[in-house]
């Protein structure tokens, strides 16, 4: 309905002749969990996940990328049947644990909006030369790590992730304690709790949990992605990415050159 408004947008809809060629990419999200305790606490049958499936896809042939109203179409979706979650009807109790298919369905965001305009072109009211795609992951698996996803995912995520989750641990485990080291408390900004804004610091452990919570969760699912692990101690801090172990100092360029292992690290 919302992808209907925009292409038959009208006067006096402001700047509706942009809306109608508007560059619009959608992702459908196929069945990738099953549900426990049918009858109980949910009325929903994963049974009939497929069959629905089925009948929402023809649906979508027909009315959405049938009609050339989509320059982009991405689809993904994993096998459920042995990946499954307990079932709520909603409010509170629906709590699905975060899940790898939701990073790469983000990640489809990110391919889209990196396409030229010559990919998007859009022209007599329809979309010319539409675009479908699929995600695939690089090796089979159950235990998704940075190697296992194909290079454009890995230039994506693989660097800022790991950046990330080194900044949440120092500032969870190490701000305090190195707060009166010359780099952290000499020259104007320094980096220590008391020079910092409360309410930024407020905020940034505050999402820093729900990042942790993000990636623990993803660790735990029957398909999981587990590229990183967050619970390292500090003798094991640059072993945080699964696959690739520490390099010591000397191994790669000179003697303690970090920026050098670091970037071998990914």
């Amino acid at each position: 309905m919302i992808l209907k408004n925009i292409r038959a947008a009208q006067h006096p809809v402001p700047n509706h002749a942009n809306l109608q060629k508007a560059k619009i990419g959608a992702i459908t999200i196929l069945p990738y969990f099953s549900i426990n305790d049918i009858g109980k606490k949910t009325v929903i049958d994963s049974n009939t996940f497929i069959s629905k499936t089925k009948a929402a896809l023809n649906y979508y042939a027909r009315n959405v990328s049938g009609n050339n109203s989509l320059n982009s179409l991405y689809y993904i979706g994993d096998q459920f049947v042995d990946n499954r979650v307990e079932g709520a009807d909603g409010s509170a109790e629906q709590k699905n644990n975060a899940h790898f298919i939701e990073l790469a369905s983000a990640l489809a965001i990110i391919d889209f909006m990196s396409k030229s305009d010559e990919d998007l072109k859009f022209s007599n009211g329809k979309v010319v030369n539409p675009q479908y795609y699929e995600y695939g992951l690089k090796n089979a698996t159950n235990a998704i790590s940075f190697k296992d996803i194909c290079d454009k995912s890995h230039d994506s995520i693989a660097m800022p992730l790991t950046q990330y989750t080194l900044f949440e641990l120092f500032f969870k485990n190490y701000l305090d304690e190195f707060s009166t080291k010359i780099f952290a408390d000499n020259g104007n900004n320094k980096l220590t709790r008391a020079a910092l804004d409360s309410r930024f610091t407020d905020d940034i452990v505050k999402f820093n949990s729900h990042f942790e919570a993000w990636l623990s969760e993803m660790a735990k699912s029957k398909v999981s992605f587990s590229a990183i692990n967050n619970n390292v101690k500090r003798k094991d801090i640059l072993n945080l990415v699964a696959g690739k172990p520490e390099k010591l100092p000397g191994t790669h360029g000179k003697k303690g050159d970090w920026k050098h292992i670091w970037m071998s690290w990914l």
